[in-house]
């Protein structure tokens, strides 16, 4: 049972008829501290599963519920998961597992959210304990190094500033655990308080056209590098999300017109999630189908 940091929003675990399986994740809300709880909603089957669904946390911002099931794809016969909405009014979203790291191929239940949003408790059957079940914690960190250039400084602080109002998941890194889908005051105060501090460089993992279809987990900060061959000098491009680099095929001075070479693309993991990334290569004022496409599954522990 957890209840926010409102207090107007209580949610609790029961295996009460009209749910979706053995327990489920429900909440019932009220307008003040003064009135009573209305009636209990089922957190629905975006959240809830066939299997065990319970124990819930919710983060002091009101924007992360985290909570341990028994359902499919884990690593261990219970493990923990979170979902998170963009506003308190918002529906809850698709819960992803928060990944090796942090569940075992044990039993890993009850999760616990520290009031700063900075630190998750819970109970573990994992070897290295001192009995049957111990009290585990892990830290939850935000990823401030933007840029993946080894050090906080002022290029971050320009980055942030860029995408200030925006919902850019790279800048939403306060309030923690994860922002609260606006970047503003909140994620600057996060960034000062780690500016100057230097970051090993993040490892990137790098693909190509061969790679298509693949699925490719990723750490949060960890980068990946995609190189496909390319001819700009035709029309044709990849079509572009953020910046792209081009490396010609040949390294003369000067370089020859029209030689092919490589685009290549640089995308930073900075939350949790699953998404497919999908590029084009096309001409972009055809109405036609695209010449190639290269696509990949990324998981975000």
């Amino acid at each position: 049972m957890s209840i926010s940091a409102s207090g107007l929003e209580l949610y609790f675990t029961s295996d009460r008829p009209g749910g979706y399986g053995n327990s489920d994740l429900w909440v019932t809300t009220r307008a003040t501290k003064e009135d009573p709880w209305g009636e209990a909603v089922n957190l629905g089957p975006i959240v809830n599963t066939s299997a065990f669904d319970r124990r819930s946390t919710i983060s002091a911002n009101g924007l992360v519920l985290f909570f341990d099931s028994s359902r499919s794809g884990g690593y261990g016969s219970n493990d923990i998961w979170m979902t998170t909405r963009p506003t308190t009014s918002d529906a809850w979203t698709q819960p992803v597992n928060l990944g090796p790291t942090v569940n075992s191929p044990s039993s890993d239940a009850t999760p616990c959210i520290s009031a700063n949003g900075t630190t998750l408790y819970f109970g573990s059957y994992r070897p290295g304990g001192l009995g049957d079940v111990d009290i585990w914690q892990v830290s939850l960190e935000p990823v401030v190094d933007l840029n993946g250039d080894g050090i906080v400084d002022s290029a971050d602080m320009c980055i942030m500033v860029d995408h200030w109002g925006t919902d850019e998941p790279l800048c939403d890194i306060g309030p923690m655990p994860w922002g609260d889908s606006v970047v503003d005051v909140q994620d600057l105060i996060v960034l000062a308080e780690h500016l100057f501090e230097e970051y090993p460089p993040a490892e990137s993992v790098e693909v190509n056209e061969d790679d298509t279809g693949r699925q490719v987990e990723l750490e949060r900060g960890q980068i990946i590098v995609i190189t496909l061959e390319s001819n700009p000098s035709t029309g044709y491009r990849w079509e572009q999300i953020g910046e792209t680099e081009f490396k010609p095929s040949e390294t003369g001075e000067p370089p020859t017109v029209g030689v092919g070479g490589w685009e290549i693309f640089r995308f930073k993991a900075v939350c949790a999630g699953q998404m497919t990334l999908e590029l084009v290569y096309h001409r972009s004022w055809e109405g036609v189908e695209p010449l190639k496409t290269f696509s990949i599954q990324v998981t975000v522990p």
